[in-house]
Order: structure tokens, then sequence, then C-alpha cells
């Protein structure tokens, strides 16, 4: 095949690609869960495990509706650069969110709960947009993406640690930020 060529086919061609494991702590306690495959696991502590080092990296296409239109990527946007992680402002979220909507068949959380995890996470973030995402992934997510394992809803889920705002932290540390910059992910 030609090197031009390559790009003529139609393979799912993801936006992101993620290949360090991360973590959530939550209150969400009591659940034990593992992933066959590996790719996720929620301990009883509320702690949510995220593997994307398996199998190369967990991709996905960001915040969706996406589709490809003469060669541009159309749809929601993934927000601007967060300068503290050097990624879309919405890339953590669309991470966690796609790959607990993944596993929804076998996964012991809730739809509500999975969306609220998506909205605290944006919102964590200082995404000004969290509300309105947030609105259209319950307003549509049960229609696109229906057959949950679990209907049962866990109130007042709070986040109490991220891995990658943990590791931000840390680096912001090593360069000596001024006090007086104020960044979301600096709640100290």
């Amino acid at each position: 095949m030609a090197l031009g060529k390559r790009s003529l086919s139609k393979p799912k061609v993801y936006k992101f690609v993620h290949q360090d494991d991360e973590y959530i702590q939550t209150n969400i306690k009591g659940i034990e869960y593992k992933n066959e495959r590996g790719w996720l696991e929620i301990n009883k502590n509320g702690r949510i495990y995220l593997n994307t080092s398996c199998y190369d990296g967990y991709a996905w296409d960001g915040c969706t509706p996406k589709f490809e239109l003469f060669d541009f990527l159309i749809g929601t946007p993934d927000g601007k650069l967060d300068y503290g992680t050097e990624k879309p402002i919405t890339y953590f979220a669309s991470m966690t969110h796609d790959l607990l909507y993944q596993l929804k068949r076998e996964l012991p959380l809730s739809r509500k709960t999975v969306d609220v995890l998506f909205y605290l996470i944006l919102k964590d973030s200082g995404f000004i947009w969290s509300g309105v995402y947030y609105f259209f992934v319950r307003a549509f997510g049960g229609i696109l993406f229906p057959g949950w394992k679990t209907k049962e809803k866990i109130k007042n889920i709070v986040i109490e640690e991220c891995s990658w705002i943990e590791r931000t932290k840390e680096e912001l540390k090593k360069i000596n930020l001024p006090n007086e910059v104020n960044h979301p992910f600096l709640k100290i």
C-alpha cells in the first residue's frame, strides 16, 4: 500500500491515547470490582483505578459526539489547554467517563454515578461549561448508551483526590510556582 493511501481507509481513529495508570479517590465505599481484562478496579475504600497502561494505552475520542468531515474532526470541543496537566481541560473527565461507559454492562456503578463523576472532574478542573456538558450526558447518555448493569444511585459523591492532580501539584512545586498563582487544581 502506498504511504499516501493509508489515510483513505476508514478505521476508527481516536484523538487521545493515555498510557499512564491513574486513580480517583472517592467517598464511594463498600464496592469492590475488578475488570477481567484489567482496565478498571474499584476497591472498598472508594479508590477507582483506571489502568490505562493495559495493552499500550487507552484510546478515546475526547468529549463526544465527534465525526470526521473533509479531514477535520468536528464535534464537541475538549476545551482549552490546561497548563498544569498539559492536556485539554476535559481530558481526564472524558477519559474516565468513556472508560466507565465502555464497561457499563459489568460495572457496579450506575450511569447517574458515572455522569456525576464526569461532572465533578470537569468542575474541579475549572471548566466553565461543566454544567452544560453534564446536562447533555444526562439527557442523551441513556439513549445513546443503554444497558447498564445497575441503576443504584449513590448520593453526595465527593472526589477527594486524583492522581493527575497530585502529579500536577508535585510538578508545579518543582518549578517554584508563586503563591499568588491561582490554579483550579491547587486548592491547598
